[in-house]
């Protein structure tokens, strides 16, 4: 598996920041503590060398990607998965979700 994203577990408050290749991965935990019906923004933004993580416009977490496997071989698709790992109706409201892609020449 190949990627770049935040990550919380069903049922725990933590937030982490992945960057992820051939299942490999490398984890800053912690860079949220998650609390329910509250809105966030994240943000990624991968600016040539390094993947930073943003929680509403405050960076947590940056990774150089000579520190890491980076995902740099194949497409990542820009995605949101919502899966609560129980059979308990939840609910998840999105407000808006934005991809944007500069290129310099």
């Amino acid at each position: 598996m190949d990627g770049i994203y935040f990550l919380k577990v069903d049922g725990a408050t933590s937030v982490a920041f992945v960057v992820e290749k051939d299942s490999v991965a490398c984890t800053v935990a912690g860079v949220q503590t998650f609390a329910a019906n509250t809105y966030y923004v994240y943000e990624i933004v991968f600016d040539g060398t390094v993947v930073s993580a943003y929680i509403d416009g405050a960076l947590v977490a940056s990774i150089a990607v000579t520190n890491v496997s980076f995902p740099n071989d194949e497409y990542i698709t820009p995605s949101l998965h919502f899966i609560t790992g129980e059979d308990a109706t939840n609910t998840m409201t999105v407000d808006w979700i934005r991809a944007i892609q500069l290129q310099t020449t």
